[in-house]
């Protein structure tokens, strides 16, 4: 081992795939028994999660259990930026969110959608902030990293394209796809830690009309479609 490499050992700045995995950061239950297990606990407390997937297929569900449970522990705000289709409402309040507790924000450009995210992020007024980007940057990322370490709180980015997030520094990357009992889960990226094998987590315990029919038309889990 050459000198420079011992020097960063010492320093536990190198990482080496035969050691133990990383200790994982305080963690917020999923709701979901197999998903905690995947992910040691469960969502990241701070920082980036980044989630692709197609619009509609339970990805928002995938979310709001642990969402729940946060906005009744802190009481702090859930920020939904631009969202893609209107906000149900009364689906927020039944899956036990505090609709007092819920603020949609509405900007076309995406800067402004980015600005808002990262001011959000760092206020230390909210627990989360959902939104759906164009193609993020290293630095963005890196923007919204330190924003939400300053915050305690955490963004998930939603996108429909695979490897949106590809390379970008962020805590946690998952790629979800439609399963006619619930949703398919591969977890792309997750820091200091073993890869698991992709799994399929079931919906029919909490929302058994909704995995009746692998034909059932799109979900739109939190949101009503766009008519007209």
């Amino acid at each position: 081992m050459n000198t420079l490499l011992a020097s960063l050992h010492k320093k536990r700045l190198v990482w080496s795939a035969k050691q133990a995995p990383l200790m994982q950061p305080p963690s917020l239950a999923t709701g979901f028994t197999e998903l905690d297990d995947a992910l040691s606990g469960g969502w990241p407390e701070s920082g980036v999660v980044s989630i692709n997937s197609l619009s509609g297929i339970g990805e928002l569900r995938l979310l709001l259990p642990a969402l729940a449970l946060r906005n009744t522990q802190n009481k702090r705000l859930m920020i939904i930026i631009t969202p893609p289709y209107p906000v149900n409402a009364e689906f927020l309040h039944e899956q036990g969110i505090d609709l007092t507790d819920v603020l949609i924000v509405n900007v076309n450009a995406h800067q402004s959608q980015l600005w808002c995210a990262e001011q959000c992020l760092k206020s230390g007024c909210c627990a989360c902030v959902l939104m759906w980007p164009e193609k993020l940057q290293h630095h963005q990322v890196k923007r919204f990293q330190l924003a939400a370490q300053q915050g305690c709180s955490v963004l998930f980015t939603f996108h429909a394209q695979q490897h949106a997030t590809a390379g970008l520094p962020v805590s946690l990357a998952l790629s979800l796809e439609p399963a006619s009992e619930g949703i398919k889960v591969n977890i792309t990226k997750r820091i200091g830690s073993w890869p698991v094998p992709p799994f399929t987590l079931s919906y029919q315990s909490r929302w058994p009309k909704l995995t009746q029919s692998a034909n059932a038309t799109p979900d739109y889990h939190g949101f009503k479609e766009q008519l007209g």
